[in-house]
């Protein structure tokens, strides 16, 4: 998994993004995660009313597990996919790894790497960052949406664990009573530039889940600002809109902030039609996002409440040896709960 790296240097990361990568976490056994690349698949797959799946590219940060995109190229017939790493010294493992020959290694920045792709086909991209938001972050934003064809996907997902103050100082002396509100907005501020955060967000509003709230905003602006600046010089016809689709909320290791747009012109609207997403319950199109917070059930368990789903009822009341909030958490993702096993490979 990539991470963009910021263009100033911060005072210090948090202790729970400095722990996030490749080496410390298998990213297939994330049961939020692992049900977040299911469901964006199912959305996927939605596409095809656009165009054929495997005319579109996949792109995306596959680090040394290539999850999605094994997952993709098996359910979607992607056969065009492209893994940007930065880290030169992973990238004879992650040549090793390669689930298959169609996925191609780009060694780079994702800043440099984007700008440089054929943009013809229409794409899914999902940047999928274990670091903070980034002026890095709105950076490769900004090239998605300015080069991808009509009926293409954008996924950005973050890491929105709101930042420690440091406990000492750069000479090593403790630091009394740091203030983690004034900490958190100055951290922001120096991210992503303090004319993006708008004023009336002060430092208490970036705690607990406040700050993916802001993130969301942050990225939606930046979305919104580029096909303004690239639909003001081409005809209405040719005009793309974004329209989000993704919203979640998870939390594997540090809280993740993940939301995806449809880049889309008139034309393949049409062909798409009004209710493409309607059967899929965990599209969210506004500010409210979907938290993905499986449940922890054995494989008995899994296997006896499958077979009492799907059902038009609000809860399984027969299962009375699992409380009920727990059960209406398995119901709203049980088509896309992992169950691990250990095997021989």
């Amino acid at each position: 998994m990539l991470v963009s790296r910021h263009s100033m240097t911060l005072e210090c990361e948090s202790a729970q993004m400095s722990k996030a990568s490749a080496r410390q976490i298998n990213y297939g056994l994330r049961p939020a995660k692992n049900i977040e690349r299911k469901m964006m698949g199912d959305l996927f797959a939605r596409l095809s009313l656009i165009a054929p799946l495997p005319e579109y590219r996949y792109v995306g940060f596959g680090s040394t597990y290539f999850n999605d995109f094994a997952l993709y190229h098996e359910l979607l017939g992607i056969n065009d996919m492209v893994s940007i790493e930065r880290r030169g010294a992973l990238l004879k493992r992650c040549e090793f790894n390669r689930p298959y020959k169609c996925i191609k290694l780009a060694h780079g920045e994702s800043t440099t790497i984007l700008p440089q792709l054929d943009w013809k086909r229409r794409s899914l991209v999902w940047l999928d960052y274990d670091s903070m938001i980034s002026a890095e972050v709105l950076q490769d934003i900004e090239t998605v949406v300015s080069k991808a064809r009509s009926g293409s996907v954008l996924v950005v997902s973050v890491n929105v664990e709101p930042p420690r103050p440091p406990r000492h100082d750069e000479e090593g002396n403790p630091v009394k009573n740091p203030d983690p509100h004034a900490y958190r907005r100055n951290y922001l501020e120096n991210a992503v530039g303090p004319n993006r955060i708008p004023n009336a967000i002060a430092g208490k509003d970036l705690a607990d889940w406040g700050l993916a709230k802001v993130c969301h905003l942050v990225m939606s602006d930046q979305v919104k600002e580029t096909l303004f600046d690239c639909n003001g010089a081409i005809d209405d016809a040719e005009q793309r809109r974004a329209d989000q689709v993704l919203h979640f909320h998870y939390s594997d290791n540090a809280r993740m902030l993940t939301v995806g747009w449809l880049l889309i012109n008139s034309a393949d609207r049409a062909k798409l039609g009004a209710h493409a997403f309607d059967s899929l319950p965990f599209v969210r199109t506004d500010d409210k996002a979907l938290l993905i917070d499986p449940p922890q059930l054995t494989g008995r368990e899994v296997r006896h409440l499958n077979r009492l789903l799907p059902t038009s009822d609000e809860d399984i009341p027969e299962v009375d040896w699992l409380p009920a909030s727990e059960r209406k958490r398995y119901m709203a993702v049980y088509r896309y709960f992992p169950v691990f096993a250990e095997s021989e490979l």
